[in-house]
């Protein structure tokens, strides 16, 4: 009797010691209190259009050549010189005084259509512009410097006029 007690013994513990050292560290998940590390979201293509004429903006507010050539298809005839910004730092003051809505039903054949508003802090003034962003050597830039006429505009987005998506909204 005793040996049988020994053995049934001796089995449960090798039982219970093969499935704690091998089978339950495979079953118990990493428990931690940090939140979940998530992937980086790859940035789509229209977002790097709207980022180009973000960029845009940014250019007409400081007065920067050098930031307007990187969005701009050719280098049209400009009063900035090379070199400095004309009006440095002055993209803080602007802040949050900005419109940007996209109409994109054209951007198969490489064309986005933006409408854009934005404060001029040095000028204290208010602008309105159409842009058109096409995309070249899979960078998106504005074909003009001064943007669009209106006419040029409405055409353009004729049929789409309320699929437009605001990018982001003017905020004082």
């Amino acid at each position: 009797m005793k040996k049988i007690l020994l053995a049934t013994v001796t089995t449960a513990v090798a039982v219970s010691l093969f499935f704690i050292i091998f089978i339950l560290p495979t079953t118990v998940t990493d428990v931690s209190n940090e939140p979940p590390k998530q992937e980086k979201k790859k940035e789509t293509d229209v977002e790097r259009a709207d980022k180009a004429v973000y960029t845009w903006i940014a250019s007409a507010v400081e007065g920067d050549d050098n930031m307007r050539q990187k969005v701009l298809v050719k280098r049209d005839q400009d009063l900035l010189e090379l070199g400095e910004p004309l009006y440095p730092n002055t993209l803080k003051y602007m802040g949050e005084r900005y419109t940007i809505k996209r109409f994109d039903h054209l951007k198969e054949s490489g064309r986005i259509y933006y409408y854009i508003e934005y404060y001029h802090p040095t000028n204290q003034l208010k602008y309105a512009k159409n842009l058109l962003m096409v995309k070249e050597n899979g960078q998106w830039k504005s074909n003009s410097l001064s943007g669009i006429p209106s006419g040029a505009m409405k055409a353009a987005i004729a049929g789409y006029e309320d699929k437009g998506v605001l990018v982001h909204q003017y905020k004082e």
